[in-house]
């Protein structure tokens, strides 16, 4: 465990915890979500960075972080940062079982892709297999390339299980976003669900990572 690592709580229910870790990385903030079950802790999902000069990272350029308390009371992390032309922010507010991500990026040139994409970690303790929920077509196995012109003109709201038990899902807010995600890589990604009509333009995307835990005591990693 590093103690030491800004973050926030998601939840904690007797040995297990969750929390969202923010971890410099080169020029910028990268996050990672991490459970531990009593003191044995494993990274879940992280996010896809891009380096130093690069004008449209996999995900948001965030370079400030700071934390207050959200609209809701609850604790929320407020990031801005930019790569080339273009500015991000993103604010992240914890609530018992989910964080709510709200990221907008300013634009003033046609973007070549944008959103927040993920790599799912191998967890030994709390399983591995990804699985697509019902209500999410498949994209292929070149999704996590999915640029940002292939998304105009959807909206709809889209979910991914990346864990059996307990569960871990993303999902994109309302018509706010739309999740794709690669099983052979093992990344998914949320994509902005708008069009470009005129520039500059602000563009964003809300997506929620949720905790949905056993209706038992027993969850993936116990000890009994």
């Amino acid at each position: 465990m590093q103690p030491d690592l800004p973050s926030l709580e998601l939840w904690s229910r007797g040995s297990l915890r969750g929390r969202l870790c923010f971890v410099w990385n080169g020029d910028r903030y990268a996050h990672r979500l991490q459970m531990t079950d009593g003191g044995e802790e494993e990274v879940c999902l992280e996010s896809l960075e891009g380096v130093d000069g690069e004008n449209w990272p996999p995900s948001p350029a965030l370079q400030q972080l700071s934390f207050q308390s959200g609209a809701s009371g609850e604790p929320c992390a407020l990031l801005v940062g930019m790569a080339g032309k273009s500015h991000w922010s993103m604010s992240v507010e914890a609530n018992e079982l989910s964080l709510l991500f709200d990221v907008a990026c300013r634009v003033h040139e046609p973007p070549e892709r944008l959103g927040s994409r993920y790599r799912v970690v191998r967890p030994g303790t709390f399983g591995s297999r990804i699985r697509e929920n019902s209500d999410v077509s498949q994209r292929g196995p070149n999704s996590h390339e999915f640029g940002y012109e292939q998304a105009m003109g959807v909206h709809a709201s889209k979910s991914v299980s990346l864990c059996e038990s307990p569960r871990l899902v993303v999902e994109a807010e309302a018509n706010e976003g739309l999740v794709v995600l690669d099983n052979g890589d093992e990344q998914v990604a949320v994509l902005p669900a708008g069009t470009v009509e005129g520039l500059p333009v602000t563009l964003r995307w809300r997506y929620r990572l949720r905790l949905v835990l056993p209706a038992g005591p027993f969850f993936a990693g116990s000890r009994t």
